[in-house]
């Protein structure tokens, strides 16, 4: 790629100014970020005489000097601010164009009640759930797990509407275990939606890049794990030397599914791929049952974390 293209990175930090410096390139640097944000240079992106431009932070009267262009942007930030559609937001009111999703595509697939809608619209398989507000959970906890409880049968998973990254996502085998799952994935989110854990659990990706014409399929991919759940800390922490979760979690590329699952499983995702209106790149992960061999949809990720 950098071959080809100039590339130039931008990092967005946690107080929402942007960063730019050859300092970005070298991931290792991202582990001191104090002394990294104090060596690279603070900018905005602006539009000027049709052109598309870095340019320095701050006010002067001589005009913010230039500091580089953008023809084509590319977000790799995973959840909340980019995944969401927020980030290409921002570029559609600039003018910037990207390979990313659209920002109504990224914002609907962001949040996971709003997909389950999606999904039932268009007659895609996915878990069983129950979905309500933080804040009746917090008034009156004991209606909330009776409800639930009357819906969906245990192991139930617990998940924070609009988050990324198995943030604040919990498994529960009971109710003590389901009422501490819900106090700690809403901490995070004004809704909490619960689903019935998928049973003889193969877990299977795919990628679809493309439009509404035509589109083009990925290898499928099956995630390993011993564990109910991924969580943040499994995906991207590093323990010691270990690299973190991402580059180290068990996985075979194709998936060792049967030759009809695999065809169900494309046929599925460009299903979903058109369901949300996508345009540009998504990971879509499905939950198999392997004695039924039943397909559930789980989510559409339109940036996925892997980038």
């Amino acid at each position: 790629m950098k071959g080809k293209y100039d590339v130039v990175p931008i990092y967005i930090a946690k107080d929402r100014h942007m960063y730019i410096g050859k300092e970005l390139l070298d991931s290792n640097n991202f582990k001191r970020i104090d002394d990294l944000l104090t060596s690279a240079r603070r900018v905005v992106l602006q539009k000027r005489d049709n052109k598309y431009l870095i340019v320095k932070n701050g006010f002067s009267f001589l005009g913010r000097k230039v500091m580089d262009r953008i023809d084509v942007a590319l977000s790799a930030m995973h959840g909340t601010y980019g995944e969401d559609g927020a980030l290409s937001g921002m570029l559609d009111l600039i003018g910037i164009p990207y390979g990313n999703c659209n920002t109504l595509s990224s914002a609907v697939a962001m949040d996971k009640i709003v997909t389950k809608a999606i999904f039932e619209q268009h007659k895609i398989k996915t878990p069983k759930y129950h979905y309500f507000y933080s804040d009746t959970f917090f008034t009156d906890a004991d209606k909330v797990i009776k409800e639930i409880e009357s819906k969906l049968v245990y192991p139930i998973i617990v998940k924070p509407s609009n988050t990324g990254s198995s943030v604040g996502v919990g498994v529960a085998k009971n109710k003590k275990e389901l009422q501490l799952a819900i106090e700690n994935g809403a901490v995070y989110s004004r809704r909490v939606i619960v689903e019935e854990a998928v049973q003889n659990l193969t877990e299977v990706n795919i990628s679809v890049m493309g439009d509404k014409d035509e589109q083009m399929l990925s290898a499928s991919e099956q995630v390993f794990s011993d564990k109910d759940i991924l969580t943040f800390e499994d995906k991207y922490v590093t323990k010691g030397s270990k690299a973190s979760g991402i580059v180290n979690t068990k996985r075979s590329i194709p998936a060792n599914i049967s030759d009809d699952l695999q065809t169900k499983v494309e046929s599925l995702a460009i299903q979903t791929f058109k369901a949300f209106d996508i345009e540009g790149l998504v990971r879509i992960d499905m939950l198999i049952d392997s004695k039924t061999n039943e397909i559930y949809v789980n989510e559409v990720n339109t940036i996925p974390g892997s980038l």
